[in-house]
Protein backbone atom coordinates (compact mmCIF):
# COMPACT_ATOMS: atom_id res chain seq x y z
CA UNK A 1 0.00 0.00 0.00
CA UNK A 2 1.58 3.62 -0.66
CA UNK A 3 2.01 5.81 1.88
CA UNK A 4 0.46 9.40 2.66
CA UNK A 5 1.90 11.87 5.17
CA UNK A 6 -0.88 14.36 6.50
CA UNK A 7 0.86 17.20 7.15
CA UNK A 8 -1.50 19.99 9.12
CA UNK A 9 -1.24 21.32 12.49
CA UNK A 10 -4.73 20.96 13.93
CA UNK A 11 -4.64 17.60 14.85
CA UNK A 12 -8.77 16.88 14.49
CA UNK A 13 -7.69 17.70 10.62
CA UNK A 14 -4.94 14.97 10.58
CA UNK A 15 -7.02 12.25 12.18
CA UNK A 16 -9.37 12.56 10.04
CA UNK A 17 -7.84 12.45 6.65
CA UNK A 18 -5.58 9.97 8.36
CA UNK A 19 -9.02 7.94 8.91
CA UNK A 20 -10.36 8.57 5.33
CA UNK A 21 -6.91 7.47 3.70
CA UNK A 22 -6.70 4.21 5.92
CA UNK A 23 -10.12 3.41 5.06
CA UNK A 24 -9.39 4.01 1.73
CA UNK A 25 -6.58 1.50 1.17
CA UNK A 26 -3.91 3.78 2.10
CA UNK A 27 -1.45 3.52 5.10
CA UNK A 28 -0.49 6.90 6.09
CA UNK A 29 2.11 8.90 8.81
CA UNK A 30 0.64 12.45 10.24
CA UNK A 31 2.91 15.52 11.04
CA UNK A 32 2.03 18.61 12.56
CA UNK A 33 5.02 20.64 11.46
CA UNK A 34 6.64 21.18 8.74
CA UNK A 35 10.06 20.36 10.40
CA UNK A 36 8.16 17.48 11.60
CA UNK A 37 7.03 16.31 7.88
CA UNK A 38 10.43 16.93 6.75
CA UNK A 39 11.82 14.19 8.91
CA UNK A 40 9.38 12.14 8.51
CA UNK A 41 9.52 12.76 4.50
CA UNK A 42 13.56 11.70 4.80
CA UNK A 43 12.91 8.75 7.23
CA UNK A 44 10.07 6.87 5.83
CA UNK A 45 9.65 8.02 2.08
CA UNK A 46 6.01 8.75 1.86
CA UNK A 47 4.63 8.51 -2.37
CA UNK A 48 1.97 11.66 -1.15
CA UNK A 49 1.97 14.57 1.00
CA UNK A 50 -0.73 15.80 1.54
CA UNK A 51 0.34 19.36 3.32
CA UNK A 52 -1.57 22.42 5.06
CA UNK A 53 -0.31 25.74 4.30
CA UNK A 54 -1.22 27.76 7.62
CA UNK A 55 0.72 26.54 9.76
CA UNK A 56 3.24 27.86 12.73
CA UNK A 57 6.83 27.81 12.36
CA UNK A 58 7.34 26.56 8.67
CA UNK A 59 4.40 26.86 6.93
CA UNK A 60 3.36 24.38 3.58
CA UNK A 61 4.85 26.51 1.25
CA UNK A 62 8.29 26.31 2.92
CA UNK A 63 8.02 22.80 3.10
CA UNK A 64 6.76 22.62 -0.12
CA UNK A 65 9.97 24.34 -1.52
CA UNK A 66 12.38 22.19 0.39
CA UNK A 67 10.57 18.93 -0.29
CA UNK A 68 10.95 20.02 -4.01
CA UNK A 69 14.68 21.09 -4.11
CA UNK A 70 16.07 18.62 -2.07
CA UNK A 71 17.19 15.30 -4.34
CA UNK A 72 16.40 13.11 -1.83
CA UNK A 73 12.68 14.48 -1.51
CA UNK A 74 11.15 15.36 -4.86
CA UNK A 75 9.73 12.93 -6.34
CA UNK A 76 7.02 12.83 -3.30
CA UNK A 77 4.12 14.00 -4.70
CA UNK A 78 2.86 16.80 -2.84
CA UNK A 79 -0.74 17.92 -2.86
CA UNK A 80 -2.09 20.70 -0.95
CA UNK A 81 -5.17 20.59 1.21
CA UNK A 82 -5.89 23.73 3.01
CA UNK A 83 -8.50 26.44 3.48
CA UNK A 84 -6.46 28.95 1.75
CA UNK A 85 -8.91 29.45 -1.55
CA UNK A 86 -7.81 32.33 -3.45
CA UNK A 87 -5.74 31.93 -6.97
CA UNK A 88 -2.30 33.01 -5.83
CA UNK A 89 -2.30 30.56 -3.40
CA UNK A 90 -3.08 28.20 -6.18
CA UNK A 91 -0.34 30.25 -8.22
CA UNK A 92 2.34 29.64 -5.72
CA UNK A 93 1.78 26.52 -5.10
CA UNK A 94 2.55 25.44 -8.50
CA UNK A 95 4.93 27.55 -9.16
CA UNK A 96 6.81 25.80 -6.46
CA UNK A 97 6.08 22.71 -7.80
CA UNK A 98 2.60 21.47 -6.06
CA UNK A 99 1.31 18.78 -8.16
CA UNK A 100 -2.46 19.93 -6.93
CA UNK A 101 -4.56 22.03 -4.92
CA UNK A 102 -7.44 21.75 -2.82
CA UNK A 103 -9.54 23.56 -0.65
CA UNK A 104 -10.89 22.11 2.01
CA UNK A 105 -14.18 24.16 2.30
CA UNK A 106 -15.19 22.76 -1.44
CA UNK A 107 -13.39 19.81 -2.35
CA UNK A 108 -14.47 16.57 -3.34
CA UNK A 109 -13.30 13.88 -1.73
CA UNK A 110 -13.63 11.43 -4.41
CA UNK A 111 -11.31 13.55 -6.65
CA UNK A 112 -9.01 14.00 -4.00
CA UNK A 113 -8.57 10.20 -3.59
CA UNK A 114 -8.23 9.90 -7.32
CA UNK A 115 -5.70 12.31 -7.32
CA UNK A 116 -3.44 10.65 -4.42
CA UNK A 117 -4.06 7.34 -6.67
CA UNK A 118 -2.90 8.67 -9.04
CA UNK A 119 0.30 10.05 -7.55
CA UNK A 120 1.02 6.93 -5.62
CA UNK A 121 0.99 5.21 -8.63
Amino acid sequence: MPTVLVVDDVADARHLMSRVLKHSGFDTLSAASGEEALRLARERRPAVMLLDIDMPGMDGFEVLGAVKQAEDLRDIAVIMLTAMSGEHFRAKARALGAEDYFVKASFKLADMLARIREHAA
